[in-house]
């Protein structure tokens, strides 16, 4: 049988008992029990329209970000056709027990979506619409997305493109890339100095070959 947990600490009360410490632990005898009630309704009726447990199966998180707003938002304007308040804290309560799902591997990470937790969020954002041009994700793959939305080629990370960018020969699409990834900020102006001078060494090296092989 396993032991009890131990904090270490002990609250003593006026009739003598004690018991482990509550600091830290939350104090769930302060909700307010009309808070349980519309977020229970909440979930009944989630429950019935979709099947219980419809949620649990994955929703992007961006998706209880949006709902949480707009029925913020309706709340505010004293709007009475469904109980906005059980919204918010019905999509607030989904959110943290699926985030704390991607976080533990249950649900697939893609599910965290919100568009500025990250610090690349700025570049993300044209890649997450299908915006054409050249952009970052969240986990570094490099995109070159075409006017329909479809993208036509990637590097898995910022070095590999670099590299790619050094040792191609077809200066012209090399030109392109490296014009798109420069406004979108992949590449910065030390980047760009040292493709330019990988490409004089390569044509260097290339002519001196060749002229040795024809000597």
């Amino acid at each position: 049988m396993k032991q009890l947990p131990d904090s270490g600490e002990r609250t003593a009360f006026t009739t003598g008992a004690v018991r482990d410490a509550s600091l830290g632990k939350g104090i769930p005898s302060m909700i307010p029990p009309t808070a349980i009630r519309r977020m229970g309704k909440r979930f009944e009726d989630g429950a019935s329209k979709y099947g219980a447990g419809n949620w649990m199966k994955g929703i992007p998180l961006s998706r209880y970000q949006d709902a949480i707003m707009r029925h913020t938002l309706a709340a505010a304007e004293g709007q009475t056709d469904e109980d906005h308040i059980g919204a918010i804290l019905w999509n607030a309560a989904a959110w943290a027990w699926t985030e704390e799902a991607i976080s533990s591997g249950a649900l697939p990470k893609e599910l965290d979506d919100l568009l500025f937790k990250r610090s690349d969020a700025l570049r993300s954002f044209p890649t997450m619409f299908k915006m054409p041009g050249m952009f970052g994700d969240r986990e570094g793959v490099i995109h070159f997305v075409n006017e329909e939305g479809v993208t036509i080629e990637s590097w898995p990370s910022h070095k590999l493109f670099m590299q790619f960018l050094c040792m191609s020969d077809n200066l012209a699409h090399v030109c392109h890339l490296m014009t798109e990834a420069t406004k979108s900020g992949i590449l910065s102006n030390l980047d760009t100095r040292e493709i330019l001078s990988a490409k004089v060494a390569n044509k260097t090296a290339t002519h001196e070959h060749f002229q040795r092989s024809n000597a």
